[in-house]
């Protein structure tokens, strides 16, 4: 344990229930990551740098009159797919500084993220890599200050992170089962897609079950053709992170930095605390008799294609009322007939359930990039120790605060 009088840490790692030892090689579970990072100074020249970068792709700048300031949000990637998304504040006759980053990790291991960060080395290479990107524009003595640390001069914390599990889906059962779930204490309406996606929301988090391979671009390709239906944990606040990781009403402690093990278990810990509904409890009650045009319906189940496009045709025939009620019929039967829960499939993750997508051309193209740009293909030994368990910190002031004593912008 570190500490001092402003950013006390500690490491819990000892103190928590997963096994950050054992082999999670098979899962599937980091993707976007943001981060709060203050400490870290700012060349003067770095908006001018940005610019300069192979990389660079686009910059939003957000001007304050009345206290000033820029907030310059700049944006990094290759072939329409964004890395990094770095925020700097600069202020007349003040040192510019960062605000905070956004990145996508699986995007910066592989071009895009249809393919999964699965493993603590993969995780520890994406951070390393990213901090590389980020270094370019920090004073060298700062570049420690980029990514949490277990440094005591160090407040940066992870802000948000997204969780997902990718799963072969055959037929597309479970992304239509999943239109009947439901999360305790989530008080906002889902939003459905019939066929696509369905997103719960709540003020700390979200989960969002959808069509991975459709959302992916052209080029893609899953495995035998197999459907790819990706469940998505977005926590949104270090709040509820902290929650789901055990730590029940956090108070002012913020996760500076955790493993690939100790998200994993975040992911399992909010599914089976909250998930309810066909996924999680399918219906034990006996079928009732089922329309004819249903059963034609679910006689194309293993199908999707040909499911979906009899769903539509029907509703070209039905009234709208009708129509709703025949397609809630096809969901729960499926439900009855394809029982698919999470919490039981989060006790033994099976190989050949997860499922991940390939973009032969793009991977390639990524790889002779990281090679051209240099980038580090081993995880850097400092980066590797604080991320190898579970470290928090007491909150910081908040940088607005910070940069802006007397009044904020």
């Amino acid at each position: 344990m570190s500490q001092n009088s402003e950013y006390p840490s500690q490491d819990f790692t000892h103190l928590h229930p997963f096994d950050l030892t054992s082999n999670t090689t098979d899962l599937q579970m980091i993707d976007v990551i943001k981060i709060s990072s203050t400490k870290p100074r700012v060349f003067p020249h770095a908006l001018a740098l940005a610019a300069a970068s192979p990389l660079y792709q686009k910059r939003l700048v957000q001007h304050s009159r009345a206290f000033d300031a820029t907030l310059a949000i700049v944006q990094f990637g290759n072939n329409e797919r964004r890395f990094v998304t770095l925020k700097l504040l600069v202020r007349h006759g003040v040192a510019t500084r960062m605000v905070g980053f956004e990145a996508n990790l699986p995007t910066l291991l592989f071009g895009h993220n249809g393919r999964t960060i699965k493993s603590q080395l993969e995780l520890l290479t994406a951070l390393t890599i990213l901090r590389f990107l980020l270094a370019q524009f920090v004073h060298p003595d700062d570049v420690r200050l980029i990514l949490p640390s277990r440094d005591v001069d160090n407040d940066a914390h992870i802000v948000t992170v997204e969780c997902p599990l990718q799963l072969q889906d055959p037929g597309a059962e479970m992304l239509l089962a999943a239109h009947l779930s439901d999360f305790r204490n989530f008080v906002k309406t889902p939003r459905v897609y019939p066929g696509e996606s369905i997103l719960f929301r709540s003020s700390g988090m979200d989960v969002c079950i959808y069509d991975k391979a459709a959302e992916t671009k052209e080029g893609s390709a899953v495995p035998e053709g197999i459907h790819c239906t990706r469940v998505e944990v977005r926590f949104k606040t270090a709040r509820r992170l902290l929650e789901a990781l055990g730590f029940g009403q956090p108070g002012t402690w913020v996760t500076a930095a955790a493993s690939f093990d100790s998200l994993n278990y975040a992911f399992v810990n909010a599914i089976r605390g909250s998930l309810v509904g066909a996924l999680a409890e399918p219906s034990g009650a006996k079928p009732k008799q089922l329309k004819r045009a249903t059963r034609s319906i679910l006689a194309l189940a293993r199908d999707a294609v040909s499911m979906q496009a009899a769903l539509a045709e029907l509703q070209g025939k039905k009234s709208h009322d009708e129509f709703g009620k025949i397609r809630r019929e096809v969901l729960h039967a499926l439900s009855r007939r394809y029982p698919i829960s999470l919490p039981a499939r989060t006790q033994k993750w099976p190989a050949d359930g997860l499922s991940e997508i390939s973009i032969p051309n793009l991977e390639a193209a990524h790889e002779r990039l990281k090679v051209e740009l240099g980038w580090p293909t081993e995880p850097a030994e400092d980066v590797a120790q604080t991320f190898a368990g579970l470290l928090v910190h007491k909150k910081a002031k908040p940088w607005k605060k910070a940069f802006f004593p007397d009044n904020e912008p």
